[in-house]
């Protein structure tokens, strides 16, 4: 019988596996990464696969098998970032937030 803790983390787990697939079917859209630094994947990613090792020791099989989704995709999307060059050292440039006095000089 699943547990009641079990199946309340493998439903969150889910719902995570389901942003993350939106997050994935939007950089093969956009084919670049803005706004989201590669590492908090990364981490993400690595906490999974802990994860995958740490659930069955629980026994938390519902949680395992959601985690396995989220995995895929963390590990799918930081392929996608690596291929369309979000690794590369990237320039930024600042952008004016707010007009001063008459709206001819930026922030």
């Amino acid at each position: 019988m699943i547990a009641v803790p079990d199946l309340i983390n493998g439903c969150l787990e889910a719902a995570m596996g389901y942003a993350g697939w939106q997050n994935l079917k939007a950089i093969r859209r956009d084919k670049s990464v803005k706004g989201v630094h590669w590492y908090t994947t990364a981490v993400a990613g690595l906490w999974g696969f802990y994860n995958l090792f740490y659930y069955p020791h629980l026994g938390q099989y519902f949680s395992f098998f959601a985690g396995i989704g989220i995995c895929a995709i963390n590990s799918t999307w930081l392929y996608f970032a690596y291929k369309y060059g979000t690794f590369k050292k990237s320039k930024i440039t600042p952008q004016p937030l707010m007009p001063v006095s008459g709206g001819k000089q930026w922030i």
